[in-house]
């Protein structure tokens, strides 16, 4: 595009030369180009406003660690495969963090951001994280990019099942925070999109696993679920 504006300039200004008395007779001294941004049309500019979908696919997985007053942790491992979406848990009465959630983010400088992400999934099991974050973004030219990003999640997850027999309704939550580190590869095919590849773990550092039966006392337990793997993520920056 640039190549033909450059050649529809110089025609017309060849045209419109040759009205003057049988054309231009002296030498032409093109301006010098106006001077450009020494940033790059990419992920890390000053100001710039980032929001899209985080986790849209990848692999994760998830290890829940279960610590009963009594003594005898229960782990809970579990794979997760996801393709635009991810309604499984992680394993037992533990949550998945590979599922899709809103992100935006904003550069308060040249490569520096701060933002997060939001989770709401709701079928079986109701999933719910918060996730603010801090990251150094690094164009290497107007395609490539690397953001790496970390900050803390706050999760919370809670199934309601039929205890069956009209005896009422089994709850069993699970919540905690993880630290969260992402290493994400941006990769922007066209101006303001990009799309966001690279590994990802959310460290358990505390939490709670409760089990709520009808008929008896409820049981809680200290827990940690940890989570790492590999993700893609979409986002539009202006």
């Amino acid at each position: 595009l640039t190549s033909l504006c450059g050649l529809g300039l110089f025609l017309v200004s060849g045209l419109a030369s040759a009205q003057y008395g049988g054309g231009y007779q002296g030498s032409y001294t093109p301006a010098p180009p106006a001077a450009r941004s020494s940033g790059l049309d990419n992920i890390g500019e000053e100001a710039q406003i980032t929001f899209g979908v985080d986790r849209v696919m990848g692999v994760s997985m998830d290890q829940a660690t279960i610590s009963p007053d009594q003594g005898g942790d229960i782990k809970l491992k579990a794979t997760n495969v996801a393709l635009f979406g991810n309604p499984g848990g992680g394993g037992g009465m533990a949550p998945s963090l590979m599922i899709p959630r809103l992100s935006l983010d904003y550069f308060v400088v040249e490569s520096i951001s701060v933002g997060g992400s939001l989770l709401y999934f709701s079928q079986t099991t109701e999933t719910f994280a918060i996730a603010p974050r801090v990251g150094y973004a690094m164009a290497f030219d107007e395609t490539f990019s690397i953001w790496p990003r970390a900050g803390i999640t706050y999760f919370s997850s809670k199934t309601e099942t039929d205890a069956g027999g009209g005896a009422g309704t089994t709850t069993e939550t699970f919540s905690g925070m993880a630290v969260n580190i992402e290493a994400m590869v941006g990769i922007s095919p066209i101006e303001n999109f990009a799309i966001l590849v690279g590994p990802y773990l959310d460290l358990g550092v505390s939490g709670t696993a409760k089990n709520e039966p009808p008929p008896g006392p409820s049981q809680e337990a200290d827990a940690k679920l940890t989570s790492y793997g590999l993700a893609v993520g979409i986002l539009g920056y202006y």
